[in-house]
């Protein structure tokens, strides 16, 4: 039975890799580990925000069916998850870092005994979390303390304290794009943390028993707080845009998205890290090593265009948002391969659990990625379907098609007590975008009247996917999926 790593960043955009940009991102590790495995070009996200998509990877399950739609929906407890077929075949599970299947409320206790037995019911059996952004909140966790007994906490979340929170009331602090990278020691650090709790456990492992490992990193998300010496390596570089536009953006911008490049380096040298000691320990042979991210993010690649999320966004459909890395090296795959199918984040439990030689619970709607790995395949997916809270998006490699608008949605989705049922409404925005000759998005054909056939092809081909991926769970309980209100 093979060992499973799962790192997973947030934020990260599938385009900033050095083997995809140039170099212009480094990422030598990855890289490698691309040159040892398998390089995935076209996957993308099952939802642009953080729970819904971790909650579908972890589920098997689209948003629409686990009701998990935002960031104040957490999976309800028992869900089925390949995490819980994994235990029952015997595995040991570990989770490090970020998960985001609770709900990060104020003052929530991600140490406390009952957040350990929900998380047991979804499948895991050791726990060292993280809260990313909520640390500030008065979140506990297992970094927070780890700070506590270090005698830093204070002074962290003072520096946290730096900048606006968007539940702040009153509004105070600098705003997220304003970059104060990090003042103290590398070994305070969040993701440094993460790393630690990793290697730390991979070093004692004894190999009684197979095990998964989930590495959850929050960076690059809200890219605000790089280590100094990774930001060094960005000094003097001017990060060019997509294609080479030239976009005339204000400087305190231009900075966040340095910093970005910044944390994705760091990320790199962690991943890197973890991998090599598999290598060290001899462990690769029978361990199957995954790097992705929960969603990508935009960065001022549409300055001046808030309608088309011109700032630093996700929540959306735009390329810099859904598409995300996918590399995988190890347990058996160590054949170099460039894998163009189109793919989606919901297909690693069903992968996972092949890799274990098990079959993942009946409600998994994800699809393996074996036959791909294993070159008996080279197409995997007609369509990429994405979606969150009523906005939908369908790519079928070619023409994208995106209905719904989160930016038009005047809910407040953070306040909205009947988040917890599905909800539908006649999305106010449709676009419609040929990849294949504007692979940038910036020609939105949906009101061309030359492409109204095309356009109703599309829309026939999103409903069918609704139809498709539209099911009972019987497990689910409509009163489970009601938010923190705050």
């Amino acid at each position: 039975m093979k060992n499973i790593v799962l790192i997973m960043a947030d934020a990260h955009r599938g385009d900033f890799l050095g083997c995809l940009d140039n170099n212009v991102t480094s990422t030598p590790h990855l890289d490698r580990i691309a040159e040892k495995g398998a390089l995935f070009t076209n996957a993308f996200c099952t939802a642009p925000l953080c729970c819904p998509s971790r909650q579908a990877i972890v589920s098997g399950g689209y948003p629409s069916n686990t009701g998990c739609f935002t960031n104040l929906h957490q999976l309800p407890a028992h869900t089925p998850t390949f995490l819980s077929e994994l235990v029952r075949a015997g595995y040991h599970t570990v989770l490090a870092g970020k998960s985001h299947m609770e709900i990060h409320a104020f003052n929530s206790d991600l140490t406390s005994r009952s957040h350990a037995e929900y998380m047991k019911t979804l499948g895991w059996n050791e726990l060292y979390e993280i809260s990313g952004s909520m640390l500030r909140t008065g979140i506990r966790c297992a970094y927070s303390e780890f700070l506590r007994d270090s005698g830093m906490l204070s002074e962290v979340l003072t520096y946290h304290r730096k900048w606006h929170y968007f539940m702040d009331s009153p509004s105070s602090g600098d705003p997220a794009y304003i970059v104060h990278p990090w003042p103290f020691d590398e070994h305070f650090d969040e993701s440094r943390f993460v790393t630690d709790q990793a290697v730390n456990w991979l070093k004692q492992y004894s190999g009684s028993k197979p095990f998964f490992m989930q590495v959850g990193y929050y960076q690059p998300n809200h890219p605000r707080d790089p280590l100094p010496r990774f930001l060094e390596k960005y000094q003097n570089q001017k990060a060019p845009f997509p294609g080479g536009a030239q976009i005339s953006v204000p400087e305190k911008y231009l900075a966040s998205r340095t910093s970005y490049r910044a944390e994705i380096s760091q990320i790199d040298e962690y991943a890197g890290e973890i991998f090599g000691l598999l290598e060290k320990k001899n462990m690769l042979d029978n361990t199957f090593f995954i790097y992705t991210s929960d969603h990508g993010c935009s960065l001022y690649e549409r300055y001046g265009h808030p309608e088309l999320f011109g700032g630093e966004a996700y929540a959306n459909f735009f390329q810099a948002a859904v598409h995300v890395p996918l590399l995988a090296a190890g347990g058996g795959f160590n054949e170099k391969r460039k894998i163009t199918a189109l793919t989606e984040t919901i297909d690693l439990g069903k992968t996972i659990c092949e890799l274990a030689g098990i079959e993942s619970h009946r409600f998994d709607q994800g699809k393996s990625l074996i036959p791909l790995l294993s070159g008996k395949i080279d197409q995997h997916r007609n369509s990429i379907y994405s979606e969150m809270a009523c906005d939908r998006m369908l790519f079928n490699g070619k023409y994208k098609l995106m209905r719904g608008d989160p930016l038009s949605d005047k809910r407040l989705l953070w306040k909205a007590a009947h988040l917890d049922r599905p909800v539908n409404i006649t999305p106010s925005v449709i676009r419609l975008f040929d990849l294949k000759n504007d692979p940038y998005e910036t020609c939105d054909l949906a009101g061309n009247y030359g492409y109204k056939n095309t356009l109703a092809e599309m829309n026939e081909l999103m409903l069918q996917r609704i139809s498709e991926n539209t099911r009972a769970q019987p497990y689910l309980n409509r009163g489970e999926y009601r938010p923190v209100i705050v």
